[in-house]
C-alpha cells in the first residue's frame, strides 16, 4: 500500500548511528513509544540523545508533587478545603448507598410477593 503525498510529506525521520528511520521504525528499533519520541523531539533534544536516553519509569518526578490529603498539615488551606470536600462527597455516597440498598429490599418483597401471588394462581 502506498502513502498518499501528503503522509509522505509530514512525516519525520531520525538519523543516528548513521541510519535514517521514521518514528514508528524507531520506536520499534529502541523500545521506546512513539509519543515519548515525538515529544522528546519537540522539546528540542537531539536525535542520539532522543533515542539513547532510557524512560524513567520511577516515577520519581511525581513523588515530590504529591500533596497528601489525609491527614491535613495545618495551616494548609488548599488541602483542608480538599479534605473537607472528600469527607462531605463520602457522607453523600455512603447516603446514596443506603438509599439503593432499602429500595433494593423494597424491590425484592414486591418480587417475592408477586412471585406468591403467582403461585397461589
Amino acid at each position: 500500500m502506498t502513502m498518499p503525498l501528503e503522509a509522505r510529506k509530514k512525516q519525520v525521520k531520525l538519523t543516528f548511528q548513521g541510519q535514517t528511520k521514521s518514528i514508528p521504525q524507531w520506536a520499534n528499533a529502541v523500545g521506546i513509544h512513539e509519543d515519548t519520541i515525538r515529544f522528546r523531539l519537540k522539546r528540542g533534544w537531539d536525535h542520539e540523545r532522543i533515542l539513547t536516553t532510557p524512560v524513567d519509569t520511577s516515577k520519581q518526578r511525581f513523588k515530590d508533587k504529591t500533596v497528601p490529603l489525609w491527614p491535613a498539615p495545618e495551616g494548609n488551606d488548599e488541602v483542608s478545603r480538599r479534605v473537607q470536600n472528600l469527607e462531605i462527597a463520602n457522607t453523600f455516597l455512603m447516603d446514596s448507598l443506603e438509599k439503593v440498598e432499602l429500595r433494593l429490599q423494597a424491590l425484592a418483597k414486591q418480587i417475592g410477593a408477586l412471585d406468591r401471588e403467582e403461585a397461589c394462581v
